[in-house]
């Protein structure tokens, strides 16, 4: 008995090792009260065009998307890495964006509680920036 016991103890230790779980939504918000994107961390936060050869890639790399023909994207960095994007294929009269949709790294965005830095920094580069018909406009004004 005591023999299966230690088997049952080592089975179930080399389970808890072998498992690799993301950190669930709810966890990260939790958290998220404890790291706050301060005004010296919003240096490293910003929105970039990409490049329409580099796009494709970073697209399917990071948001697991692929991009029509016209699309053009623009990504949301957190010190390099990005945490959200926007697709467009037509701007409005003025040359701003009219958005397809959004794309998210929920994650990311709330570990570092980046939403309301995301928002205002995309509406300062874009004042007349066109999101009403865009594909999860409700989560990116809410994140």
């Amino acid at each position: 008995m005591r023999n299966n016991l230690h088997y049952l103890f080592l089975f179930t230790s080399i389970d808890a090792f072998n498992t690799v779980t993301k950190p669930s939504i709810s966890h990260l918000q939790g958290a998220r009260a404890h790291v706050k994107c301060s005004r010296e961390q919003a240096r490293h936060v910003t929105w970039r065009e990409l490049e329409n050869d580099s796009s494709g890639v970073i697209m399917k790399k990071f948001f697991h998307t692929e991009l029509k023909y016209p699309q053009t994207c623009e990504i949301f960095c957190i010190d390099g890495v990005p945490a959200a994007s926007f697709t467009y294929s037509q701007k409005n009269n003025i040359g701003e964006p009219i958005v397809d949709a959004f794309h998210f790294n929920r994650a990311m965005i709330l570990m570092f509680d980046a939403g309301p830095l995301m928002r205002r920094s995309l509406f300062e580069r874009y004042r007349m920036i066109s999101i009403q018909n865009a594909k999860d406009r409700n989560v990116f004004l809410a994140l």
